[in-house]
């Protein structure tokens, strides 16, 4: 085998001899690799061996289309193809493979860049042919593209306490984009009346415990920290946690998650199924969507105006609702954890729909559903920054976010409306006023 010192001789003499017949030497698609080409938009080859008179090269598509080409440099000055091609020759080749290692370049330079910014950018450099820009696409270009930027990080770590001992020995990995802080075990909040994420925390189980450490955490990273009502799904264990670390909180649920609760209750019970015979029985669970809305007072006594209503107006919608009353009746009003913090009445937030508009942004940042872990936090590096952002233009007076939509606005209006005539005609007639509620407000869900 030839040693790498008189390899090294060789490929230094080859440059010699290219420059002196007009070979062109251009960068290979690994590191320290190359490949050569009269410019004339024949075919390219990879350089193969040296003897002490001659160099012999193969083509550049000897392993991919088992190419038998060849061809031969004499140290004098003659190049020239000894062997046939089973292939046309490329005139795009070379602008394909400048354009390739540009883009691997802006890939290990721009961290916090998507790849498909990247790819959009150098697809409009009029210097590369149309076919080229054409060829060189997001799905061609993704695996190096993952690759060259991944090479810059550790080891995977393969748990999360592995994951501790990486970003404690590499701060890097989680430096902010401008380089000015640092995001791991950081809390960075905004008093200003705006939805701004402050963390993302990643746990191996959803258990009680689990969360309790989580907030313990928290109370640690934000010694001040005293949140006067928190809303998250139903998530028990979650909730729990969180009345245990903030005791004086006022604990709430999400309407958009019980009412996705209800449905699939519904569903799991083969009660939709009969919604096309009989459409009222969707409209009755659209109610119980809403009994929430409510005092909670009043909660039992809905329910009870919903069963003698689905009797009176047809014994069969009575008889095939009659699991899914029973599951609201002992898995939600009959609990009591659940009966307090389902409680939305007069509420003027009743969703995390926030919290789950920015996990679709970390989604969509991601562009992965199981990410490599750098990948990760190179996305919540860009949240980051931009939530950052937003909070120094509105801290100056801007408004950084989008409105609310006019629906949401006009539904709020609505639910008010519909709350003041509750509260007037509440002891007139009480059922029939509870039953208006729940048929008028179960239009908006």
């Amino acid at each position: 085998m030839r040693s790498p010192f008189v390899l090294l001789i060789v490929l230094n003499l080859l440059t010699v001899v290219c420059d002196a017949v007009r070979l062109f030497t251009e960068k290979g698609l690994r590191d320290n690799t190359f490949f050569y080409h009269n410019g004339d938009g024949g075919h390219a080859y990879h350089f193969n061996l040296g003897t002490h008179t001659s160099i012999y090269f193969k083509c550049v598509q000897y392993e991919k289309l088992k190419c038998p080409g060849r061809a031969i440099l004499r140290l004098e000055g003659g190049f020239r193809h000894s062997q046939a091609h089973n292939h046309l020759p490329d005139p795009d080749l070379v602008g394909e493979r400048h354009f390739r290692a540009n883009v691997l370049d802006q890939v290990r330079n721009a961290r916090h860049v998507s790849f498909q910014d990247i790819i959009d950018q150098a697809r409009r450099d009029r210097r590369y042919s149309r076919t080229v820009r054409r060829r060189m696409n997001l799905r061609r270009l993704r695996t190096p593209m993952y690759r060259a930027r991944m090479a810059s990080f550790p080891p995977v770590p393969l748990t999360l306490r592995e994951l501790t001992q990486v970003l404690l020995g590499h701060p890097r990995v989680s430096q902010t984009v401008d380089g000015a802080e640092n995001m791991y075990a950081g809390i960075y909040g905004s008093a200003l009346i705006q939805v701004i994420p402050i963390a993302w925390i990643l746990m191996e189980n959803k258990t009680r415990e689990g969360y309790r450490a989580v907030f313990a955490l928290l109370k640690h990273l934000c010694p001040n920290l005293n949140p006067q009502r928190i809303i998250t799904d139903w998530e028990l264990a979650q909730q729990q946690a969180w009345q245990e670390a903030f005791p004086n909180a006022t604990l709430q649920g999400c309407l958009w998650h019980l009412c996705r609760a209800f449905i699939k209750k519904a569903n799991k019970l083969r009660v939709l199924r009969f919604r096309r015979h009989f459409p009222q029985v969707l409209n009755f669970i659209r109610m119980a969507c809403v009994i929430c809305l409510l005092p909670e007072e009043l909660f039992d006594e809905a329910l009870d105006v919903l069963r003698a209503r689905a009797r009176g107006i047809d014994f069969i919608s009575a008889f095939i609702l009659r699991g899914f009353f029973t599951y609201v009746e002992r898995k939600w009003l009959g609990n009591q954890y659940r009966r307090t913090w389902m409680n939305f009445y007069r509420c003027m937030i009743r969703t995390n729909n926030s919290c789950e508009s920015h996990n679709r942004m970390l989604r969509k940042a991601v562009g992965a559903y199981r990410p490599n872990i750098y990948a990760f936090i190179e996305a919540i590096a860009r949240l980051e920054h931009n939530a950052h952002l937003d909070y120094v233009h509105m801290r100056d007076g801007g408004d950084a976010r989008s409105t609310r939509r006019w629906q949401s606005v006009l539904a709020d209006r609505y639910i008010n409306a519909l709350t003041r005539d509750l509260e007037d005609d509440l002891f007139y007639d009480r059922d029939e006023t509870i039953w208006n509620f729940l048929d008028r407000a179960s239009s908006l869900v």
